[in-house]
C-alpha cells in the first residue's frame, strides 16, 4: 500500500467517524429533548402528587373534626336521653299526684259548701 492509498484510507476513516459522530450527536439531541420532557412531565406530575396529598391531609383533618362532632353529639344525646328518662320518673311521680289533689279540691268544695 503507497502511502497514499494509506491516507486516502485514513481520510475515509476519519470521515466515516466524523458522520458517525454527527449521528451520534443528533441522537443525543433528541435523547437530551426527550429527557427534557420527561423531566417536565415528571415535575408536572410531582407537583399534582403534592397538590393530592396536601388536599388528602386537609380531608383527614376534616374527618377528625366531623368524628370528634360526632363523638360530642353522641355525648350529647346521651346526657339528654338521661335528662329525659329524670322528666319522666317525675311526670310519672306527678300524674300519681293528680288523682290525690284532684281528691284533695273535691274536699275544699264540699268543706266550703259546708261552711257557707
Amino acid at each position: 500500500m503507497t502511502d497514499r492509498q494509506l491516507l486516502e484510507t485514513l481520510v475515509q476513516g476519519i470521515e466515516k467517524l466524523n458522520y458517525e459522530m454527527s449521528q451520534f450527536k443528533a441522537e443525543l439531541s433528541q435523547v437530551k429533548t426527550e429527557m427534557s420532557q420527561v423531566n417536565a412531565q415528571l415535575d408536572e406530575n410531582t407537583q399534582i402528587t403534592k397538590a393530592i396529598l396536601h388536599r388528602q391531609d386537609e380531608t383527614d383533618a376534616k374527618l377528625d373534626q366531623l368524628a370528634m362532632d360526632v363523638h360530642n353529639l353522641h355525648a350529647e344525646v346521651a346526657s339528654t336521653k338521661e335528662e329525659s328518662a329524670i322528666h319522666t320518673q317525675r311526670i310519672d311521680q306527678l300524674s300519681e299526684l293528680v288523682p290525690r289533689i284532684e281528691a284533695l279540691e273535691l274536699d275544699v268544695k264540699v268543706i266550703k259548701k259546708a261552711i257557707r
